[in-house]
């Protein structure tokens, strides 16, 4: 048995269902109003926000871009791509994923990761990019592009990019630029 959780003008719906014949159709009617889902985080640093919310678990066919901005994610499956304040766990799926603030643990998404803060842990994609300093492994098909300050492993099939200082390993298949001190190779 699946939950389905679906987001909509801020409020959170359910379903439950079984997956026969590995199909399934959902329609909104077959959605309930529920609140047991999320509770309030206290530890977010949105700009003019002191809370957001915070969902275990949540499954997406397109990034909800304005309802999802102050929600914190555990796990993270999409199709088409997802967008949410902080992601603290596991991001899988085809779109791009974008994260408002920090993450960290693994993001593994076909297009690619952004993340506007820190990340730490593992990530993966076609085009990689943090803003802020990034801690772990970067695997990126096209490439990948750090922000600030960089520490650990950094692959991809064609560039790297880091604008702060770096300590770990760079592999690329043409070029590697940091713009900042760097130990390592």
């Amino acid at each position: 048995e699946y939950t389905v959780i679906n987001n909509k003008d801020k409020s959170l719906f359910e379903t439950k269902f079984t997956l026969k014949n590995n199909v399934y159709t959902l329609k909104n009617s077959a959605f309930i109003v529920t609140t047991r889902d999320y509770k309030v985080s206290k530890k977010g640093h949105l700009i003019n926000k002191n809370q957001y919310r915070y969902i275990d678990t949540h499954f997406s066919f397109i990034p909800d871009f304005d309802s999802m901005r102050d929600v914190e994610i555990q796990n993270d499956i999409n199709i088409f791509g997802s967008s949410y304040a902080s992601l603290n766990g596991i991001s899988i799926g085809l779109g791009p994923a974008i994260i408002h603030e920090n993450a960290k643990y693994l993001q593994v998404n076909v297009l690619g990761n952004y993340v506007k803060g820190n990340f730490k842990g593992v990530q993966a994609g076609l085009f990689n990019s943090t803003r802020g300093n990034f801690s772990g492994l970067q695997l990126g098909y096209l490439g990948n592009y750090i922000g600030s300050n960089f520490s650990g492993y950094q692959a991809s099939a064609i560039f790297n990019y880091i604008s702060g200082d770096y300590y770990g390993y760079q592999a690329s298949g043409i070029f590697n630029i940091t713009k900042g001190n760097h130990r390592g190779g």
